[in-house]
């Protein structure tokens, strides 16, 4: 019940925001024609890059957390891999997440979709100097593995999200003590309601390896 009122309002959030952020770019384009030359180029970029990053998380959103997530797709693995890489892009982590990385096989397991997002948000989160965080798959819809790894130094999970990721379980308790370990919070609740393996966690000096497995 927690997880589809999640991505139904997740959902909905999403498509009544798209509107708004739609509407910022064709507002630029009407400048451009009106104004020309005479812009303030460093306006217009801000704006841009604003409206780019608007875009790029409503997009990260829609698949992490709504129904999108939710679906059986033979492109659905491509789907999260290009989404991953525009959340990423021009930051301080670097995605490491071939075509052939991860088999398009897996994207037949509902749920997926969510888990491998959440946690390249967790992994990115414990690389709070940047790094890498590489995707690597096997299987197919009834069994496969998804790993997401964190290299860099130093790769280690926030205390709010560690503590969540090792509960025994998940409680009403858990949710009001770690309000900042959203993603981590997220991931458990998809787990166990799209019948995923508890998710495995190592964490080495430089490394952190979460472990996917149905």
């Amino acid at each position: 019940m927690v997880v589809s009122v999640l991505e139904a309002l997740v959902s909905r959030l999403c498509h009544d925001l798209a509107g708004p952020a739609g509407a910022i770019r064709n507002g630029m384009e009407l400048i451009e024609d009106s104004v020309g030359a005479n812009a303030d180029p460093e306006a217009m970029r801000l704006i841009a890059d604003s409206a780019d990053r608007l875009a790029r998380r409503l997009r990260l959103y829609r698949l992490a957390w709504g129904q999108a997530g939710s679906v059986e797709s033979a492109r659905l693995v491509d789907e999260v891999r290009v989404v991953a890489e525009d959340w990423l892009r021009g930051g301080k982590v670097a995605l490491d997440w071939s075509a052939l990385a991860v088999p398009a096989g897996l994207g037949s397991r509902l749920g997926v979709a969510h888990l491998i997002l959440c946690a390249i948000l967790i992994a990115e989160e414990s690389l709070p100097r940047g790094g890498t965080v590489q995707v690597v798959g096997e299987g197919d819809g009834n069994h496969g593995v998804v790993e997401v790894l964190a290299r860099g130094a130093p790769a280690r999970l926030t205390p709010d999200s560690a503590a969540v990721l090792a509960a025994a379980a998940i409680t009403d308790r858990t949710l009001a003590a770690r309000p900042h370990a959203v993603h981590a919070l997220a991931l458990r609740h998809f787990a166990d309601s799209y019948r995923f393996s508890v998710p495995e966690v190592t964490e080495a000096e430089q490394q952190v390896r979460l472990r996917l497995t149905w």
